[in-house]
């Protein structure tokens, strides 16, 4: 199961983004402050490109494992709780 919650509903992204993880739910968002609101994946523009960020503490609350290849290739993870 896989939630996308894109930057119109970035104002409700929280509320959101708690039950997802509750659910289990990979949860992708595309807005700044996407992982600091619980985010797993968040796509970003980086010198004109699209990169991903991934939240490991997120992924660990919603009791999901991601593959190390994921990791490898991601712009920027973030380890610890925001």
């Amino acid at each position: 199961h896989v939630l996308f919650v894109g930057l119109g509903a970035s104002d409700r992204a929280e509320q959101l983004l708690r039950g997802a993880a509750a659910a289990g739910i990979l949860t992708i968002t595309e807005f700044d402050s996407a992982l600091r609101q619980g985010s797993i994946i968040n796509f970003r523009l980086v010198d004109e490109r699209v990169r991903f960020e991934v939240s490991l503490n997120a992924a660990e609350q919603a009791r999901l494992k991601l593959s190390s290849r994921l990791l490898s290739v991601a712009y920027h993870v973030q380890r610890d709780a925001p």
